[in-house]
């Protein structure tokens, strides 16, 4: 007969780094797992364009990312409470500058909007914005599901 061994899986923390550079944001309201964000280091901190940003989740997809997107505006909102809003944005660095540019990319589309354009939101305050798609006034960090991570 042999012996059953469970393995016990680390538990962190939001805003920790997992061993693969991407940082724990919490839980997602959309899909009810936890999911972290891409590290700074790898993302663009420039001014993109929705399209780009999908682009990039493209392109994390097909290396084996496969839940890369960009944040829901809900997940982006957990980001600004959970991390920014509550001093856990160390690893995740965040830009919080707000004004005519600096919010961050969703892919919620706006309601009732027949432009197309998508919801982003402000990391200092917190507070909804949305643009274009074409629109360059926002920076993109993408998300994905960590399902079975543990939560401190």
């Amino acid at each position: 007969m042999t012996e059953a061994h469970t393995v016990t899986k680390e538990v962190y923390n939001i805003g920790d780094i997992l061993p693969d550079g991407w940082i724990l944001m919490g839980v997602s309201p959309d899909r009810e797992v936890p999911f972290s964000c891409e590290p700074s280091a790898t993302a663009s901190n420039a001014y993109e364009t929705w399209y780009s940003g999908n682009r990039r989740a493209d392109d994390l997809r097909s290396k084996g990312h496969m839940t890369a997107r960009l944040p829901s505006i809900y997940e982006l909102k957990v980001i600004w409470e959970k991390v920014v809003k509550a001093g856990r944005n160390e690893n995740a660095n965040f830009d919080t500058h707000e004004g005519l540019f600096g919010g961050y990319w969703s892919n919620s589309p706006m309601q009732n909007d027949r432009q197309g354009r998508i919801c982003t939101l402000g990391l200092k305050t917190g507070k909804i914005h949305w643009d274009l798609r074409e629109s360059k006034l926002s920076r993109v960090r993408l998300v994905r599901d960590e399902p079975g991570l543990k939560l401190g």
